[in-house]
């Protein structure tokens, strides 16, 4: 294994990388005439760092007559696919969050938030070429804010436009955009509590929300003009401290789902429009929703319209399976309905998108 087309750095062993199935190599491999010497497949073993495992590793490199390589001229096979490792300039840098966002004017964008050092959140802009031959290239890091006090991990990002926002708990609910490198304060404070759990940043790219909760309520609050925050309907109640809520915005319309953690009684979802101030236009339990065990996450995403109906997408996991939901809002009621079982899993966070074409 090389860090280069021809620095050697390692040599592979069977617990990284094995040989085709059925041969009975080891590493090295010699081609001593028997059967299955000769155009040896090998593959690597998911979840084994290749060296150190901090992405210094960018090459397989193949040599003739001995496992040190002593020849001088050998083949090689760069490992683009492998994730970031030491590529990202802060990846090593304490992060405590990390967020990937489809970018404004490249692939992606990576959000970083450091909350051990030197209290900075910041952006890097990945360019991606959908090729595993081919790495992905980043841009210089920009910081977003630098928090010396009230850094907060409780916090989202999106992309609402051209513009990278990010929101977070500071202050009860500090809104930051970004555009061309330059990031500055948009909104301060955004909820008129302290954030005590968990914040949703969503957009569609018409109308951009925030969702908060104080232990005791959730609050949304329409952020499309992010200058200019305005209330959605009134606070919603939580079902149990500590609860997990999703949301996401649509169509013009708003959908927050509000587990009680229970098992007593279905999940609660509300929906609204999100210019409506007065109060949620439907509210209550879904029976089709599993609610059997706890719900450790959740994450909802809007996938489209048709005709009146908008159609949201909701992710949960229980603690045994994650499961995943269409919900059909057509303005006066709610249809919600199982999609898919997604794994047998517990998760400790959560997220779903969709392509444009609304497919989750």
């Amino acid at each position: 294994m090389g860090s280069s087309a021809t620095t050697k750095s390692t040599a592979v062993t069977y617990l990284q990388i094995l040989p085709a199935l059925g041969s009975t190599e080891l590493w090295p491999l010699f081609n001593d005439g028997t059967s299955g010497d000769d155009n040896v497949t090998v593959t690597g073993i998911t979840g084994v760092a290749l060296g150190a495992g901090d992405g210094s590793i960018t090459h397989l490199i193949v040599c003739p007559r001995n496992e040190v390589g002593a020849a001088t001229s050998c083949a090689n096979a760069a490992l683009n696919d492998r994730g970031f490792g030491a590529t990202i300039t802060n990846a090593l840098d304490n992060v405590t969050r990390v967020f990937i966002t489809p970018g404004a004017s490249t692939s992606f964008e990576v959000v970083t938030a450091d909350g051990s050092s030197d209290n900075v959140t910041a952006t890097q802009a990945i360019t991606d070429t959908k090729s595993t031959t081919t790495a992905p290239t980043f841009g210089t890091a920009s910081t977003v804010v630098t928090e010396a006090t009230g850094f907060s991990a409780i916090m989202d990002t999106g992309i609402h436009g051209s513009t990278l926002y990010t929101l977070t708990a500071k202050d009860n609910g500090t809104l930051t955009a970004c555009t061309s490198g330059s990031c500055s304060t948009s909104a301060s404070p955004v909820f008129v509590s302290t954030v005590t759990d968990r914040i949703v940043l969503d957009s569609d790219g018409t109308n951009m929300i925030g969702i908060a909760d104080n232990g005791t309520n959730i609050a949304v609050y329409n952020l499309t003009t992010p200058g200019t925050l305005a209330r959605v309907d009134v606070n919603i109640v939580t079902q149990n401290t500590g609860d997990q809520f999703c949301g996401a915005v649509g169509g013009g319309r708003v959908v927050v789902f509000n587990d009680n953690e229970s098992g007593v009684v279905a999940g609660v979802l509300n929906s609204s429009g999100v210019d409506n101030t007065t109060a949620w236009e439907y509210t209550g339990a879904i029976a089709s929703i599993d609610n059997t065990t706890l719900t450790t996450d959740c994450s909802m995403i809007y996938g489209g319209i048709s005709g009146d109906n908008r159609t949201f997408y909701m992710a949960i996991a229980n603690n045994i399976s994650t499961l995943l939901y269409s919900i059909i809002d057509n303005t006066t009621a709610l249809t919600v309905s199982l999609a898919a079982t997604v794994s047998s899993t517990t998760a400790d966070s959560l997220a779903i998108d969709a392509d444009s074409n609304g497919v989750p």
